[in-house]
């Protein structure tokens, strides 16, 4: 959707950043605004951690106008947590000169929009990530060895890399949420909030399980599983604190895997429960299912072998592992009748 200049204008200049002089030129203002829509009558306030959601328009000034990104055309709208530094500053303030409901158009001088191809590349790799599978956020820095070595990946936005420019931005406030009313992502957390929240999410993920609602019990312990490994991230590698996190999400590991287990997605146990005996190499229950997830997905020997440790960790569940082994060596004694008969029935039909 564009939007179109048909109403009357109201032209200002945004010179509200007193902590951020970048965005103030001596002489002028370097961003411009035209109010296209007024919003709901309210008193401007955003203080940090303060959630907008809002679409955004992005064009060039020329007299082509041309279209360079439009975030109507992905499934969700864009959204910043005012205070957390996002990479195109220019845009957290010409928020902040909005009401809920309002658009607004903003002119910003090429001085100010130098990063903008950077980010918008990361935009674009996320929704189109988000379109097929969660993953994680490109690094600003890894956006710069990408356009060092082969450009940005996108035409548009290399002629903007080799001729700055000012832009229009077009953008719509669709909701803005105070702090404390909503459940932060992960990246917008503090450690302190993290740690907090991870035993939390694990009472709600068992709670869940009890309820035997598998699939929501293996969202919460992946959320907690997420929180922790963020947090190993800013320790030193093999640090004592950095060990007591992963043994910390051991138990959750096994949870997830033990929810995947009951959903039969054999992949995801082998997976996480690899994880867990990377941490703790003779966690039975790790052992156990992964071997039971072995035998699923047909991988026989691997199988075995997890159910031979399963009896060395812990004697007490050797006649459960032969009951498992008697039922696979079933399982392979039918496999191999069956391939015989289609084998024989080929050989005869020709």
């Amino acid at each position: 959707m564009l939007y179109k200049y048909t109403m009357t204008v109201t032209s200002i200049k945004l010179c509200k950043c007193k902590h951020t002089e970048s965005l103030n030129s001596m002489e002028n203002c370097l961003i411009k605004k035209r109010i296209i829509q007024s919003g709901q009558k309210q008193k401007l306030n955003y203080p940090p951690d303060t959630k907008v959601k809002f679409h955004y328009v992005t064009r060039t000034v020329d007299e082509g106008q041309k279209i360079i990104d439009d975030s109507r055309k992905h499934k969700e709208p864009m959204e910043i947590i005012v205070g957390k530094k996002f990479k195109f500053e220019p845009w957290e303030e010409c928020l902040k000169s909005m009401t809920c409901g309002e658009i607004s158009s903003f002119t910003i001088d090429e001085k100010l929009t130098g990063t903008y191809p950077l980010v918008s590349r990361s935009l674009r790799e996320i929704f189109l990530e988000k379109s097929h599978s969660h993953s994680p956020v490109s690094s600003q820095c890894c956006a710069m060895a990408a356009m060092n070595k082969n450009g940005l990946g996108y035409d548009d936005l290399n002629e903007l890399v080799q001729n700055p420019q000012p832009l229009e931005f077009i953008l719509e406030v669709l909701d803005i949420e105070t702090p404390g009313s909503y459940e932060k992502d992960a990246w917008a957390m503090s450690s302190l909030e993290k740690t907090s929240q991870i035993p939390k999410l694990k009472e709600e993920g068992n709670s869940l399980y009890k309820r035997k609602e598998y699939e929501l019990a293996a969202d919460k312990y992946a959320l907690a599983i997420g929180l922790i490994e963020r947090l190993a991230m800013q320790e030193r590698p093999g640090s004592d604190e950095q060990k007591a996190l992963d043994e910390q999400k051991v138990p959750l590991l096994l949870n997830f895997s033990q929810c995947q287990l009951i959903k039969g997605n054999w992949y995801e146990v082998i997976q996480h429960t690899t994880d867990a005996l990377a941490i703790q190499p003779d966690n039975v229950k790790a052992l156990y299912r992964r071997a039971k997830a072995n035998a699923e997905v047909w991988r026989i020997d691997d199988a075995k072998q997890d159910y031979k440790r399963v009896c060395a960790v812990d004697p007490s569940l050797t006649n459960k592992v032969k009951a498992d082994l008697q039922q696979l060596d079933n399982a392979i004694r039918n496999k191999n009748l069956e391939d015989k008969k289609k084998l024989m029935g080929k050989l005869f039909s020709s």
